[in-house]
């Protein structure tokens, strides 16, 4: 008589140590996955503050800078170093020459 095999009942356990591993791979793959992108927006948030103070401090500097350009350019203050360190004064009468400037279209030739 040919020999049957008996079902014990239960499946084979051959297969489930791949099967074992093989979802323990996925699960890591996916802890390593979650870790990196969170560690992936913790950086960019520090480089987004970073770059934000600097920004700051950059917009700080800047308007100092035009705050002291525009004292530099007030006409007593060019005025009292023109008189105080160059020793320049006003010219008298007779010393102002205006020249009057015709334009090359006027002339038909240029200057």
């Amino acid at each position: 008589m040919p020999r049957t095999q008996r079902s014990s009942g239960r499946p084979r356990a051959r297969g489930r140590p791949i099967l074992y591993i093989g979802c323990a791979l996925i699960v890591l793959a996916s802890t390593f996955s979650l870790a990196w992108a969170q560690l992936h927006t913790l950086r960019r948030g520090y480089d987004y503050q970073r770059l934000k103070s600097r920004r700051d401090a950059l917009y700080e500097q800047n308007r100092l800078l035009r705050l002291e350009a525009a004292s530099l350019r007030q006409l007593e203050r060019v005025e009292a170093i023109a008189r105080t360190r160059l020793g320049m004064v006003l010219p008298a009468r007779g010393q102002v020459v205006i020249v009057r400037w015709k334009s090359s279209s006027s002339q038909g030739t240029a200057p």
